[in-house]
């Protein structure tokens, strides 16, 4: 699998975000567009492809929140500071301000096959 990336996760547990870097990921990005009656619907996207073996051993399977959770290319070393839901909201303010964040929406897990191939493949917008 190829692998020319990184990407930082940041799992959302209940008062505030967890920091999980994973150091091997595919990342690809696509630009489009929804032509509505209403007019143009942006529908841009991200997939990441995480390999089986990285995503087992920085993250356990199923601890995944996806209508919060976030995704960031490359290495992040911010830390929210989860003292209180108001302090992890301002968090979450400074993170956007100074990071291109991205939230997760889907979370495949393509564990079949040989395991050199298994891997976790990431929705996010």
């Amino acid at each position: 699998m190829l692998t020319e990336s990184s990407c930082t996760i940041y799992l959302y547990k209940g008062t505030g975000f967890d920091r999980y870097f994973i150091p091997e990921c595919h990342w690809q990005e696509s630009k489009a567009a929804n032509v509505l009656k209403s007019g143009n619907q942006n529908a841009d996207g991200i997939t990441v492809y995480i390999p089986a073996d990285v995503w087992i051993a920085n993250i356990k399977i199923g601890t995944l929140n996806t209508v919060k959770d976030i995704i960031i290319k490359g290495e992040c070393d911010f830390t929210f500071n989860n003292s209180s839901d108001n302090a992890a909201s301002e968090s979450l303010k400074s993170l956007r301000e100074n990071y291109e964040i991205h939230t997760i929406m889907n979370i495949d897990r393509k564990l079949y096959g040989m395991p050199d191939l298994q891997h976790i493949k990431i929705s996010a917008r």
